[in-house]
């Protein structure tokens, strides 16, 4: 199972999304970084989670060349950093609105020197869709966290789906409404749908309690997306959590083929 440095970072009191982390990774041999990514007003991207920056200015209202004058951390700055490595990137693009075809082809432009060592995920799938049609051959991973999850304690600042539904995952969708089939039937539909959000969909990218209640469910979903050439990503997953090792011996038992984490020096020991 192989392990993604969360934000870039090898330890959870690390700053995330950074150079400085990036660095810290290639030395310690990480097999695959992840990186938070918004889109500058122009030119290129910033490493970012939110919308805003520490003093409240938005991302989006940034140029390149602001960015630059003010060292913040750059797409292309990470891809050049990693372009000499054998380390894979993971670019999670965090842009909730409708790309613009141009905003599209950069993206694809920024991440082209690092052909398939890198991969672009998000949880908004129209982007993804839409960077399919421009870039057939880039990987291309979908976290379907907005459609379909289980929380038993939700944090407030997930938003969707809104509903609670009949087999105890939140799920919008009609059915999810009220129970008409048997629980596994109606996980694996909808993981068909999600599956399908995305044409040719390289990774899913799952919650990890969400992967092992389907688990519970009856469902392999390691299998399940296997079959359709799809590898399974788990997040996020760190060492001081609660039964920690139990669920990472759980995860690598079901061929998971990804687990990111904040932790990635302890996972190492137990691979």
């Amino acid at each position: 199972m192989q392990l993604v440095w969360h934000m870039a970072r090898g330890a959870k009191h690390e700053a995330p999304n950074t150079m400085a982390g990036i660095d810290a990774a290639l030395a310690a041999s990480a097999q695959r970084i992840e990186i938070d990514v918004r889109l500058l007003a122009d030119a290129d991207a910033v490493l970012s989670h939110d919308r805003q920056l520490a003093d409240g200015r938005s991302v989006r209202a940034l140029t390149a060349g602001r960015a630059r004058a003010e060292a913040l951390p750059t797409l292309t700055q990470a891809v050049q950093r990693i372009a000499d490595s054998g380390a894979r990137l993971q670019v999670d693009l965090k842009d909730e609105g409708v790309l613009t075809p141009a905003e599209i082809q950069r993206v694809v432009d920024l991440v082209a020197p690092l052909g398939e060592r890198v991969i672009v995920g998000s949880m908004i799938d129209w982007n993804l869709r839409a960077l399919r049609a421009v870039a057939p051959a880039l990987p291309l991973g979908f976290d379907p966290l907005l459609y379909f999850h289980h929380w038993e304690n939700r944090p407030t600042e997930v938003p969707f789906p809104r509903q609670r539904g009949a087999y105890e995952y939140w799920d919008d969708h009609p059915l999810a409404t009220v129970p008409m089939m048997p629980v596994r039937d109606y996980v694996i539909v909808r993981l068909g749908a999600l599956q399908a959000a995305v044409p040719r969909l390289d990774e899913v990218m799952l919650h990890y309690p969400t992967l092992l209640r389907a688990m519970r469910d009856g469902v392999d979903v390691v299998d399940f997306f296997h079959a359709h050439s799809t590898q399974v990503l788990a997040w996020t997953l760190d060492a001081d959590a609660a039964n920690a090792a139990s669920v990472f011996a759980q995860l690598s038992a079901a061929g998971v083929d990804t687990l990111v984490t904040n932790t990635p020096r302890e996972f190492a020991q137990r691979a």
